[in-house]
């Protein structure tokens, strides 16, 4: 069973309290997809993944810290213009704001990820998320040499959803020439 509570949170950005919900144990059965999307009851508790000021839009796990950094993020047009386009839940905003902040802060590992959440909140909308994994997959580029084995195969996965089929093959042989050549160097 799965518990939600909420909370009264100061917005460490401006100072605005609210109310923030939190869930406390979750139940869950079945298998996460391979790009990590959780089962339904897990998925359905999306919304206390990220706590977001109903005033200033600061989004953070807790409202209640922020950076310098971050809060002055939050000024910039494209923090304000992440998500935004008709129809685009509410929830999926919230997860690609954080992507922002997480990407302009050089977390962008956590900022793949965020991305990836929000196309999960697509996908439970049955609306499309070809573009939010396209960003995600464009920003495991951007980790260069940093991008583990783990991340890259997130990539062939975000790009194959993505319908980007020919650079998913692509890649996929990049990959495994270069896994086949680590194997043999030994």
């Amino acid at each position: 069973m799965t518990t939600f509570f909420s909370v009264t949170v100061s917005c460490a950005r401006c100072g605005t309290m609210s109310e923030q919900g939190q869930f406390g144990s979750v139940s869950s059965s079945g298998y996460a997809d391979l790009d990590g999307r959780r089962p339904g009851r897990i998925r359905a508790t999306m919304s206390a993944w990220l706590q977001e000021c109903p005033d200033c839009l600061y989004v953070a796990q807790d409202l209640s810290i922020a950076t310098a950094e971050e809060a002055g993020i939050v000024k910039e047009i494209g923090f304000i213009e992440a998500g935004l386009c008709e129809g685009m839940p509410d929830l999926a905003i919230r997860f690609m704001r954080r992507a922002y902040i997480d990407a302009r802060t050089g977390q962008t590992r956590h900022a793949i990820w965020r991305l990836l959440h929000a196309a999960w909140v697509l996908d439970d909308f049955d609306l499309d998320a070809s573009s939010v994994r396209r960003q995600a997959a464009d920003l495991v580029l951007s980790l260069g040499d940093r991008a583990d084995a783990e991340v890259r195969l997130l990539r062939l996965d975000l790009l194959r959803r993505s319908r980007a089929f020919t650079e998913t093959i692509a890649e996929a042989n990049q990959l495994l020439k270069e896994q086949l050549y680590s194997i043999f160097d030994k």
